[in-house]
């Protein structure tokens, strides 16, 4: 018997035993299904049984949780009356015994220790879901409520999701939360305090509405300060090798031109800053949310020649070479915090053109509950990177955040006990206690040079920028199969052609099916700024292509919103981008397809019914919760594109 019934006498042991129904389930079978009545309690004799919630944004099915023999599943159902809030399916051929509520009554009735067992149980499950989620409960009447931290956020962004800002100390912001689950309110918070780390804390409706209607008259003295103008207080050339063709630095106008368009680039959040020479002029122009745009004002064409020479000299590139393109580094201090510019050059008709990439740490290296915003689905992507081993692939085409997704995996599985290692070109971020690799290939340090060397060194993760070659696939792969771990980017339009992107690159269908975990396939669209955003009735054939192409609900009417424009998003009406993703999760029978080198079009039926979620469905989530508006959605969304909804 289940410790539930441990403490009947054997003999009432007995007599309960004689009243179970006996059921036997075939793997895969579903014993009970999410949303039936909980109308009886299920004790398990022998197999395993997946305990399943389902995400209704995607259809998608989350594993939970695991159970054995000797354990049971069905009694909270049972004691609230309320439907079954998750499918419990056999993993293997299973055998349960099935206690009906009738029955289960009277054992209450005869035998009150069943109770007292009963609650001891759920009170250990709560006890262990409660260290697990890292939360704690508050009560604001005991906290110290401070104005100015509450002043940090716009206050239409903590009614909407009722929040409230308590504390900042040691870089860490307590927020309570009346649902602190809800990860699309604590990212948006975190838009707004970008440099802290956000702490939620759970509180009571009640003890919120109660607190916030204390702060109501100290608020209205509090105006949203303006965003700082980051200020660069030092620059530092890289310690690296000494190049060839130094020379004095430029006049001390360029100097300060050169600080001035950093700063500016800064400020702005650019990713990329682009120097460009035309017939008359000098133009800079800086990508802002993924969109170019020029610079006030001019540069005279006679400062060109000096501001490249600024540029490569700090980025420790050869001035004397004006003929070749050429790649650089250059380190920032900016207010305190590091930022690292890649610099690029290639001569063009009129000069040499320079591009710098923004590394900024604080803001490119994020959590991924900033990154997949549905906590469900965030949980099984998190599952694929905290996998023993194998190989999980990041697709999508350039500059749509891979690289960002890698980190943010890698660095969730950092702790003492992992050896984690990054093979990169170049090295965007500086991540402490994992060691990083540069690829040279002039010095004879390629991918596959280094991988060889790394699989050798007792490491347990290993990060790799690209798989650019066959040689690379087959290394990862191959370290996939005997205990390592593997994160990689590879550029495809999704994440079924990823398959057979590695099928022809030569990877045997044996090792691409036994090592490959999952695909997440990403792409960037802009984010609705939060300030502004208000609800817009679209075009009724805008939102027919959105819901040809899966990407809304075919029926009812869809409530969408659009940025009016204000002075926090420089009247664009976006602010920031976020991510666009589509997520496999290798299942059994996607697996046995890629080991037979099944079509595509079959490994993508497969999937459809495993743990999928296509880029249509989840674009439908960001648009039905105001993160982006559907002109960024039908940009990125494939033509033809018949995402359905990602049912599992």
């Amino acid at each position: 018997m289940t410790e539930l019934f441990s403490g009947l006498p054997p003999a009432h042991q007995n007599q309960l035993a004689q009243r179970l129904q006996r059921i036997e389930a075939a793997a895969g079978a579903v014993i009970v299904k999410q949303g039936d009545p909980g109308d009886a309690l299920y004790l398990i004799e022998s197999g395993r049984v997946a305990v399943l919630v389902r995400d209704e944004n995607f259809g998608l099915d989350l594993e939970v949780a695991r159970l054995g023999a000797g354990e049971c599943f069905g009694e909270m159902a049972l004691l609230t009356g309320e439907p079954r809030t998750a499918t419990c399916s056999a993993i293997d051929p299973t055998v349960v015994h099935a206690l009906r509520a009738s029955v289960f009554q009277a054992v209450i009735g005869q035998a009150p220790a069943v109770a007292a067992s009963l609650c001891a149980v759920l009170a250990r499950r709560l006890s262990q879901q409660s260290r697990e989620g890292g939360l704690s409960f508050v009560n604001l009447s005991h906290c110290r409520l401070d104005p100015a931290v509450y002043g940090l956020v716009p206050e239409t962004v903590l009614r909407k999701h009722r929040l409230l800002p308590l504390t900042v100390v040691d870089g860490v912001l307590t927020v309570a939360a009346v649902d602190p689950t809800d990860s699309v309110g604590i990212d948006e918070l975190r838009r707004f305090v970008r440099g802290l780390r956000v702490k939620p804390v759970a509180v009571s409706a009640t003890d919120y509405e109660r607190a916030v209607r204390t702060l109501g008259p100290a608020r209205t003295s509090i105006a949203p300060a303006a965003a700082p103008q980051p200020r660069i207080g030092k620059i530092e050339l890289v310690a690296d090798e000494e190049r060839p063709g130094q020379a004095a630095v430029p006049g001390p106008e360029i100097v300060e031109l050169v600080t001035r368009l950093l700063s500016e680039g800064i400020a702005l959040g650019a990713s990329d800053i682009h120097i460009e020479p035309e017939r008359e002029e000098v133009a800079v122009r800086f990508r802002v949310h993924g969109t170019l745009q020029k610079r006030a004002g001019t540069i005279p064409r006679s400062f060109h020649r000096g501001l490249v020479a600024r540029i490569k000299v700090l980025g420790r590139m050869d001035i004397s070479e004006q003929r070749i393109a050429q790649d650089g580094r250059i380190s920032l201090a900016v207010d305190g915090r590091n930022v690292d510019l890649r610099v690029s050059s290639i001569p063009t008709k009129f000069g040499e053109k320079v591009v710098m990439r923004v590394l900024d740490a604080a803001a490119g290296i994020l959590d991924l509950a900033q990154i997949i915003l549905p906590d469900q689905l965030r949980q099984i992507v998190r599952q694929m990177f905290y996998r023993p081993n194998g190989v999980v692939l990041v697709t999508g085409p350039t500059g749509s955040g891979k690289s960002t997704t890698l980190y943010s995996a890698l660095t969730s599985r950092l702790s003492p006990q992992i050896h984690a290692v990054t093979v990169e070109d170049p090295i965007e971020y500086h991540l402490p206690g994992v060691t990083q690799i540069q690829v040279r290939e002039s010095a004879g340090m390629t991918f596959s040079s280094i991988l060889r060397a790394v699989f050798r060194q007792d490491s347990d993760v290993v990060m790799v920028g690209e798989t650019r070659d066959a040689e690379t696939a087959r290394l990862c792969f191959e370290a996939g199969i005997t205990g390592h771990l593997v994160l990689t980017s590879l550029h495809t339009n999704d994440t079924v052609s990823a398959v057979l992107r590695l099928f022809e690159m030569g990877i045997q269908p044996f090792l691409l099916g036994n090592a490959l975990v999952g695909v997440l396939h990403q792409r960037l669209v802009r984010r609705t700024c939060p300030s502004c955003a208000a609800p817009f009735e679209y075009h009724p054939q805008v939102i027919e292509t959105l819901r040809v192409a899966g990407a809304l609900p075919s029926g009812g009417a869809a409530c969408l919103v659009r940025g009016q424009g204000c002075a926090a998003c420089d009247k664009t009406g976006f602010r920031g981008r976020i991510a666009a993703f589509e997520v496999l999760v290798v299942s059994d029978a996607v697996r046995q397809l890629v080991c037979e080198r099944a079509p595509v079009t079959e490994i993508r039926a497969a999937a459809a019914k495993g743990s999928f979620v296509s880029l249509a469905s989840y674009s439908s989530f960001l648009l039905q919760k105001g993160l982006t508006v559907p002109p960024e959605v039908i940009v990125v969304l494939p033509s033809g594109s018949s995402g359905g909804t990602g049912i599992a």
